[in-house]
């Protein structure tokens, strides 16, 4: 019988195999290792940038802007919160034509008492920066029914309107005062009887708005 001869170790499948395998670990520790550096091989990441919420301090040498301001320009002005020039004007709630209106001005009208009527005058500054003047007119409810009474609008001295009437009757009007300086609202008895008294000529709920 022949003698079967072994082969050497390193032909041997088992060797083979193991070989493989070894190589193939180190290929995939090779992968993984390239794909995950170790951190202490690895450039240090830069920390994020947070940007503060506070606010930037300021240089005591920076000079600061100062902060715009806006100034309140109401809609509307009753008279009654204007002082008239004369300081001849009644204020506050006046009854005309059965309504009453509590913002009113009103003038203290006299009768002719045997020397005449004498025109009463309230006068306001409104300065140019108003568009419209609005007012009820008329008598107060409580005046004479013998008489009526002439009313009279002047804007810079100049007449705009005018209108006569008596008690228990009254005159919506709105008019223009685009570039008034002044207004005159200027009130005086037109007819009745020679008697002494007095009686309110009313602006109900004058005044001026934008």
């Amino acid at each position: 019988m022949s003698q079967k001869v072994q082969e050497p170790w390193w032909k041997s499948d088992a060797f083979k195999v193991a070989v493989a395998v070894t190589i193939i670990g180190a290929i995939l520790t090779w992968i993984l290792g390239f794909a995950n550096p170790d951190d202490s091989e690895s450039p240090q990441a830069a920390a994020p940038s947070v940007t503060s919420s506070s606010p930037r301090a300021t240089d005591e040498t920076e000079e600061l802007s100062p902060t715009p301001t806006s100034t309140y320009k109401p809609r509307e002005q009753y008279l009654s919160g204007i002082n008239d020039i004369d300081g001849e004007a009644k204020t506050g709630s006046y009854s005309v034509d059965g309504t009453a209106y509590s913002n009113s001005v009103a003038a203290q009208v006299s009768k002719p008492c045997g020397s005449g009527a004498d025109p009463e005058v309230l006068e306001y500054q409104l300065g140019r920066k108003w568009k419209t003047l609005k007012a009820t007119v008329g008598l107060s409810d409580d005046s004479d029914s013998d008489f009526t009474m002439a009313f009279e609008v002047y804007l810079d001295d100049a007449l705009k309107e005018s209108f006569t009437f008596g008690v228990n009757h009254h005159r919506n009007v709105s008019i223009s005062v685009v570039g008034v300086a002044r207004v005159k609202l200027r009130a005086i008895y037109s007819k009745g009887p020679d008697v002494c008294g007095i009686d309110f000529a009313v602006w109900g709920n004058a005044r001026v708005t934008h």
